[in-house]
């Protein structure tokens, strides 16, 4: 019986398509994409999170697929990389979403859309992270006294020249702080005013039940 990829990382993985490749601005594509689709509040929280974080992430994500793909990226079929990437942002960043699941709902998703050999192609891929996990913070290969720019790019998934202007601005170390920010979620806060325990979750926020 063939299996369906989950429809969050199907719309997850069109959003990013569309902003990659399609130039839309993520904000757009992203509200567009939720406010079509039929998902549950953990589902559109879901989308936004691997979205966004692919987003965020995308360097140190792509250095990091670079140490296991033998082929430039860039000549990937586009739904192989946008799901590595997706697979490897939750693998390495997200912690609530258990690996294996990760693995196989991106290797479903690369069947789906390119064939039985790209599937096998990006289980080759995941599989062999998964066995090589002291390498998935890749920037500890990168000597930060030798190197501080690409050290500090790779670590925040920064461009070069603002790595570089951070730390001629403001010093390593402090640049470091600063870039580390960048990637921070600041806590929210709320009160509640009256008894809607049920559906607060929802109301907040698509963002608000990431699994």
């Amino acid at each position: 019986m063939k299996s369906t990829p989950p429809p969050a990382r199907s719309i997850a993985l069109r959003i990013l398509d569309r902003i990659f490749y399609g130039g839309a601005y993520s904000h757009i594509a992203v509200s567009s994409a939720l406010n079509d689709a039929d998902l549950s509040g953990p589902d559109r929280g879901l989308v936004t999170e691997l979205v966004y974080g692919t987003l965020t992430r995308k360097r140190t994500l792509d250095a990091l697929l670079g140490e296991f793909v033998n082929r430039p990226l860039d000549g990937l079929d586009r739904p192989v990389l946008l799901s590595l990437r997706m697979a490897a942002y939750q693998l390495v960043f997200l912690d609530r979403i258990p690996e294996h699941a990760a693995v196989h709902e991106a290797v479903e998703l690369v069947k789906e859309q390119c064939g039985r050999g790209a599937g096998g192609f990006a289980n080759g891929v995941l599989r062999s992270m998964l066995r090589n996990r002291d390498t998935w913070k890749i920037w500890e290969s990168i000597d930060p006294d030798a190197d501080p720019i690409r050290h500090l790019g790779i670590r925040h998934s920064l461009p070069d020249w603002i790595a570089e202007f951070l730390i001629d601005t403001h010093g390593f170390q402090k640049a470091s702080r600063q870039a580390r920010s960048f990637n921070s979620r600041p806590p929210l806060y709320f009160r509640v005013l009256q008894d809607e325990s049920e559906t607060l979750t929802d109301a907040l926020s698509p963002v608000a039940g990431v699994p």
